[in-house]
């Protein structure tokens, strides 16, 4: 017992120091950056998406290549821009109009670099086109560029990054499928492409066109069809579509000439993100509130009921840091624990099933990441499995112990018997330790 107890503890505290830093969804393909810098992956993998050289969809995160050095990602339609900790820029998936930016319109399913430049500061995706600041505050653009949403004053798709203009006040980013958005240094707003969601007007406006006269803007995010933005007082601020309630006022009515409206009264709000109908946000205390529409969950309430104002969900919680992507959402709590909820069918909750989920579901960093702690052969089948997991192994085996994705033991058995019975066990993914006089193996298992 005592040697069982002191393995769980080393791994859970393995686990810990390699939890995650930064996730990203498009509601499909989920893609993160852990703690030690290693990129990983998973959902939707049709286009190549998920950057691991296969076309396979993966139910739980795997690990994207051996690089260790990753800083930053963002997430478009199935392609995902990313920058080392170099400043180098990268990408892979989709590349339909130029958007990885390597000059071609080829996709690619692992990361690939794009030019020589390592001064790459802040990335943002859109569905097939990208917008980037340097570190010497300068505004790039590629991909598609119909409606004028890379801001060059052309309607020209561009297949390489190309710079926007000459300021060099540039300060952060949003995007949407046909609509840009940036912030200056000194706190003004500036959009362009489709009219409908810039917070103006209707149209197209090729060039970056300054919104209102205001100069306490701190964050945009845009979604599919609504746009949400800070304030440096901390009010939050909303406009476009308004059918399922994502704009948080109360009510389902849009505005045919889109302007920002305050959301409530509040001046807590920290953090924001905007999915197809719903809405996400964080306050300076640490708690999670969304709104909107609530299909597959979205809301992560535990129902499938819209709301029209922002309400809080998971109050036992203090969460850091939040992303959502047509009608999913991920969330990361103070000490980088993920947790996912709504849109599963490609498996890109990440919890090893397609099953829906409407409430905040716990993501595993993995217990196992190190391969010191298979000291003898393993092989396990069937994996996934309904039923029985198989074990064949060199030596007689002494123990076979069960842990859930929070490292809680769930089932164990004391015997010589090769196989286990996990019928009894809820869907998901576990990790399967196997213990002989020789040593251990430790294997995810995933129950269907």
């Amino acid at each position: 017992m005592y040697k069982i107890t002191f393995l769980l503890f080393f791994v859970v505290q393995l686990t810990q120091a390699q939890c995650w830093k930064m996730v990203q969804t498009d509601g499909a393909t989920t893609l993160a950056i852990k703690t030690d810098g290693s990129l990983w992956g998973w959902g939707w993998n049709n286009t190549g998406q998920l950057g691991n050289a296969t076309f396979i969809d993966e139910h739980s995160p795997v690990q994207i290549g051996t690089s260790s050095d990753w800083d930053f990602l963002n997430r478009g339609y199935h392609h995902t821009m990313l920058i080392k900790k170099n400043g180098t820029l990268w990408a892979f998936g989709w590349n339909n109009y130029g958007q990885l930016g390597d000059g071609t319109i080829i996709n690619k399913n692992v990361p690939v670099q794009i030019g020589t430049m390592s001064d790459w500061k802040v990335i943002t995706s859109a569905f097939n086109h990208n917008l980037a600041i340097k570190t010497n505050g300068t505004l790039w653009a590629w991909g598609r560029n119909g409606l004028g949403e890379l801001g060059d004053g052309t309607y020209i798709h561009k297949y390489s990054p190309i710079q926007i203009g000459t300021d060099t006040d540039w300060k952060s980013l949003s995007s949407m499928q046909n609509n840009s958005f940036a912030i200056k240094n000194d706190g003004s707003l500036w959009s362009w492409g489709l009219g409908n969601y810039l917070g103006s007007g209707g149209g197209t406006t090729p060039n970056p066109t300054k919104v209102g006269v205001a100069t306490n803007w701190k964050k945009i995010a845009a979604g599919t069809i609504h746009v949400l933005a800070l304030k440096t007082d901390g009010t939050l601020w909303a406009w476009g579509n308004n059918n399922y309630g994502g704009l948080g006022n109360g009510t389902t009515s849009t505005s045919n000439t889109p302007t920002p409206i305050q959301v409530g009264t509040d001046n807590n709000w920290l953090d924001i993100t905007a999915g197809l109908y719903f809405s996400m946000a964080l306050k300076t205390d640490g708690t999670l509130w969304t709104w909107g529409g609530n299909m597959n969950g979205a809301l992560g309430d535990g129902t499938l009921v819209n709301r029209l104002i922002p309400t809080q969900i998971s109050s036992n919680k203090q969460w850091s840091q939040i992303d959502s992507g047509n009608n999913q959402a991920l969330a990361l709590d103070s000490q980088n624990n993920l947790y996912a909820w709504g849109r599963n069918e490609y498996g890109n909750i990440g919890d090893g099933t397609t099953i829906q989920r409407n409430i905040p579901t716990y993501i595993s960093c993995s217990l196992v990441s190190n391969e010191e702690f298979n000291t003898i052969s393993v092989n396990i089948y069937p994996n996934p499995s309904n039923s029985k997991i198989n074990i064949e192994c060199e030596d007689v085996i002494s123990s076979l112990i069960i842990y859930d994705s929070n490292g809680r033991i769930v089932k164990t058995q004391f015997s010589s018997k090769n196989e286990i019975d996990i019928s009894s066990l809820q869907q998901g993914v576990y990790h399967l330790k196997v213990k002989t006089q020789s040593g251990i193996n430790i294997q995810k298992i995933v129950k269907k």
